[in-house]
């Protein structure tokens, strides 16, 4: 029996472990520069409420058009909610909307202005109101009632706008020199 004498070549070069390793840690390592620098935006931001918001009013001027219903958009200063049109009882009401139309909360710290015709509107709903009115009107025939809400985050004071025109144009940070 003949016993291997022969010496191994020495392997050149990384094991994928210590590659996988190097690779985390280069991941880890960017991934907190990006956030010391602010480069990922905060989930719970204006930006994102007001992307929420956007895509909403679509949905609901699309369904409005689909189905020839008027629908309605009521805000108050850290919430909203879509309402529809009961033309046999003559009022607005929240009941019977999709589960995706349902109350929305603003995260603490935001709230809403709106703007309508040059002037600020109020948006402290009474508890007791019985009947609901909407501030905009998304109809039926694709247009809205003219709008210029802003979301303001009271912290880093961090604003994002939307223009809602008459024609059914929805405008994201518009110049608004002209209503402040």
């Amino acid at each position: 029996m003949r016993l291997r004498t022969e010496s191994r070549h020495k392997q050149e070069g990384f094991t994928l472990i210590e590659i996988l390793v190097v690779v985390t840690i280069i991941g880890i390592i960017a991934s907190m520069a990006t956030l010391s620098l602010g480069l990922v935006e905060d989930p719970r931001g204006p930006k994102r409420e007001m992307d929420r918001l956007e895509a909403l009013i679509k949905l609901v001027s699309d369904e409005a058009l689909l189905q020839g219903r008027d629908f309605g958009l009521l805000l108050e200063e850290n919430k909203y909610r879509f309402l529809t049109y009961d033309y046999d009882k003559g009022l607005w009401q929240d009941e019977g909307l999709d589960e995706k139309l349902r109350v929305r909360q603003l995260p603490e710290g935001q709230q809403f202005h709106l703007i309508m015709e040059g002037q600020l509107v109020p948006l402290d709903l009474a508890e007791e109101e019985e009947r609901l009115v909407p501030h905009v009107a998304i109809l039926s025939s694709g247009e809205y009632t003219a709008f210029d809400l802003e979301l303001h985050l009271q912290l880093t004071d961090q604003t994002e706008y939307l223009r809602g025109t008459m024609t059914g144009q929805l405008i994201r940070n518009p110049e608004l020199n002209d209503v402040r």
